[in-house]
């Protein structure tokens, strides 16, 4: 296994722009995989305290539901896994980027449970590691371009893990 140390130190603001450091300074762990399982126990337990109604209703309108945010999750941890691996790969074409409401409104997350929403988040959670764990440090410094901007594959993870810290915090202060 390499050195994390190495291969996914923090990013700055050269490895994924100035917006996106907005999230990566959400992480005050050293690690961002610890950070991620973290995180990932966190979202876990918050969700499940929640009953079916309460975690399909907004807190305000025009707002997601606790699952629709879960769901949200799940769409932008798989949309930073595969830009991590597709630019770690060393591909040379732009990625898309994603319109987060649309993929919200087209998830139906309020028609699942939640612990059918949470077993998907295990798994992705799992499968990230896994993939996170993995790269060589050449393979998470190489250089890319999704939703128009320039990133390194390591700066992926760290958004993830500032994405969800976010949004956990909106999850525990509205909820």
């Amino acid at each position: 296994m390499p050195d994390l140390s190495l291969a996914l130190p923090r990013p700055i603001e050269t490895d994924c722009g100035e917006y996106w450091t907005t999230y990566t300074q959400q992480v005050t762990a050293d690690d961002v995989l610890a950070s991620l399982r973290q995180s990932g126990e966190r979202m876990e337990a918050w969700f499940q305290g929640v009953d079916e109604a309460k975690a399909s209703t907004p807190y305000a309108p025009g707002k997601w539901s606790p699952k629709e945010l879960l769901g949200h999750m799940l769409d932008t941890d798989r949309m930073f896994g595969v830009r991590t691996m597709a630019i770690s790969r060393g591909e040379t074409q732009a990625l898309f980027g994603f319109d987060q409401d649309i993929y919200v409104t087209g998830g139906c997350f309020n028609d699942r449970s939640v612990a059918n929403l949470l077993d998907e988040y295990r798994g992705l959670r799992a499968s990230h590691l896994a993939l996170f764990s993995s790269l060589q440090p050449e393979q998470a410094a190489r250089r890319g371009n999704a939703s128009g901007g320039d990133f390194t594959a390591r700066a992926f993870p760290w958004i993830m893990a500032g994405h969800e810290i976010h949004h956990l915090k909106v999850l525990e202060e509205r909820y």
